[in-house]
């Protein structure tokens, strides 16, 4: 039976081809049955292999993007609020439908735009 090798990456530029060659193997054998987990803007490359047949060409697909809901921020205010010490607690929170790829929340305290490093 033929076998499917693929590869993820995070643009088609970016990815690797799946090939099996003197040097190794780069990419990972799909299982059938089991979705390939995707969890960041990617390209998935796949190549058909049979050992009585030449491999298959690449197909790829488009960039797959990931989007999540924005996240929630609330200001946690103190219930007098003519004594203001200076400071107020605020709450961030996000949600992933995916248990698997829990949201990542990158904020700033300078009114720039956050950043993954943020």
């Amino acid at each position: 039976d033929a076998e499917i090798l693929y590869t993820v990456g995070p643009s088609a530029d970016e990815t690797p081809d799946p090939i099996i060659d003197e040097f190794g193997r780069i990419g990972d054998f799909y299982v059938e049955g089991v979705p390939v987990r995707v969890v960041r803007n990617s390209v998935i490359k796949a190549r058909g292999l049979h050992p009585m047949a030449l491999d298959s060409g690449v197909s790829e697909t488009d960039t797959i993007f990931i989007r999540i809901t924005p996240p929630e921020i609330s200001v946690q205010q103190a219930d007098d609020q003519s004594n203001f010490n200076g400071s107020v607690q605020v709450l961030i929170s996000a949600f992933s439908e995916n248990p698997g790829a829990p949201p990542f929340i990158a904020y700033t305290i300078n009114g720039m735009d956050p950043q993954p490093a943020s």
